[in-house]
């Protein structure tokens, strides 16, 4: 099997990549040591991958680079500064434990529901932050994290 060229922007860097058909883009990522975002399951039922393509969040280990095309790929390297700031904040405030399994996954799919809604209600939260699988004890807390983050970007929003 041969290999095939793919032009990528990841995190505002336009990059070439040269690998083999079928290829995900978590494995791409992993190989370019942009390691924030983890392996997790393998099969997209534990967000630990999650990245955003064109600011939504998406599953790294279920998107073929194939079919990445020109859309702009964010890892937790790459998260604006504010966001990362107010999740890690909230994060920490909440009581939580770093945890590198679910952590950048989270915080990533959080930034997503806050860019697009800065003041979510509790209900919206909790059903957004589904999709991840963690056993560091952070889902039931997740929902304060992010009405805390969302509450200090507003803050500095103005």
């Amino acid at each position: 099997m041969s290999r095939i060229t793919y032009r990528l922007c990841i995190n505002g860097v336009p990059r070439e990549v040269t690998d083999f058909p079928g290829t995900t883009l978590l494995g791409t990522l992993l190989s370019l040591k942009l390691d924030g975002t983890q392996y997790g399951c393998g099969r997209g039922e534990c967000g630990a991958c999650t990245v955003h393509l064109d600011g939504r969040p998406a599953l790294s280990c279920q998107c073929e680079l194939s079919e990445i095309g020109e859309r702009e790929v964010v890892t937790i390297e790459g998260l604006p500064g504010d966001y990362a700031f107010a999740l890690y904040e909230a994060w920490g405030a909440e009581g939580l434990s770093a945890c590198r399994r679910c952590q950048a996954g989270q915080i990533m799919r959080a930034a997503g529901l806050l860019t697009g809604k800065p003041s979510p209600a509790r209900d919206e939260i909790a059903v957004w932050m589904q999709p991840h699988d963690c056993t560091c004890g952070a889902p039931g807390r997740m929902v304060d994290v992010v009405m805390r983050a969302a509450a200090e970007l507003r803050s500095r929003s103005g």
